[in-house]
């Protein structure tokens, strides 16, 4: 089982970031607590400071690459994860009006009227719940116990055997292990870009204990590495190991920034703190998420600069 001291005292420089001319490696220590945890969440931005900087001045890669590819209709890596959630509240809004009319009209249980009820009430429910989920999402936000919106909108391609081979091949290329996740999501900002990834455990516990594993890469642009070398950027990670619980699952977030060549927190009132994380304990029930502990720690050091 994961503890509290457990998880901090080993995550230690567990990102690496390392620069070779414009291309920025994203690096993993596969310590023993991220090995041991269920599934492992990292969510990590990069936000450049020059003004002559954009969100089309660098690359995240390979995640722009393939979400670029499926929203173009290209087959890819990974596909749309479709919005479940919706359709199965319209589901329990129609079998319950089914149980209505079978408790107070039972005769008139299979007519054509009431068929199209249920189906309207199935229809009606998809739209309720858009405007549900919205309102709980945005009503919670500053609450102990939220409600999350949908976290993921791309879920990895299982392309059998050949994905050894695949597999192989990036080692080739990269020079080093490249760990992908099974749920993404991408975001791009005006002028930064976001990436959230679901690693599941046996992708993780494939490789021995302090591996360390490519999880993504930045790209800058030539025209405008001048500008990115002498502004410099936030590169902003969130790891999340999680622990099996009794119901739902027990999430140990980790929170640290690069700003520029310090590394630091920021604290709930937006307060920059030095050599610190961000640490919080959440309590997950499928998208109700309650903090069980939040506090800044000071002089630590997660991310480190290579």
């Amino acid at each position: 089982m994961l503890k509290n001291q457990k998880v901090l005292q080993n995550q230690v420089d567990t990102i690496s970031i390392a620069t070779d001319s414009n291309n920025l490696t994203l690096l993993l220590k596969l310590n023993q607590p991220i090995r041991d945890s269920k599934a492992l969440e990292c969510t990590f931005f990069v936000y450049p400071y020059s003004q002559n900087m954009d969100h089309t001045s660098f690359n995240i890669l390979p995640y722009e690459e393939y979400v670029g590819d499926v929203d173009a209709g290209r087959r890819s890596t990974y596909q749309k994860l479709e919005p479940t959630a919706s359709k199965l509240f319209g589901v329990f809004l129609g079998l319950l009006l089914i149980i209505i009319f079978g408790i107070y009209n039972p005769n008139e249980l299979y007519s054509l009227q009431n068929l199209i009820a249920v189906l309207g009430a199935y229809t009606l429910g998809k739209e309720m719940w858009d405007d549900l989920d919205k309102w709980l999402i945005d009503s919670t936000k500053t609450w102990n116990i939220r409600w999350r919106g949908s976290q993921y909108f791309y879920v990895k391609e299982d392309f059998g055997t050949i994905q050894r081979f695949w597999k192989l091949a990036r080692v080739k290329r990269n020079g080093q292990p490249t760990i992908l996740p099974v749920w993404l999501d991408f975001m791009t900002h005006s002028n930064a870009k976001t990436v959230e990834a679901y690693f599941e455990k046996k992708t993780i516990s494939q490789y021995p204990e302090n591996s360390l594993v490519q999880f993504g890469s930045v790209s800058i642009n030539q025209e405008n590495l001048r500008d990115f070398e002498k502004d410099g950027a936030m590169f902003g990670f969130k790891l999340s190991l999680k622990e099996q619980f009794w119901l739902g699952d027990i999430t140990y977030e980790i929170f640290q920034s690069v700003d520029k060549n310090e590394y630091g927190a920021v604290d709930k009132k937006g307060i920059w703190c030095p050599q610190a994380i961000l640490y919080r304990k959440v309590w997950n029930l499928g998208r109700i998420k309650i903090y069980l502990l939040k506090e800044i720690v000071n002089d630590f050091r997660l991310v480190n600069l290579g």
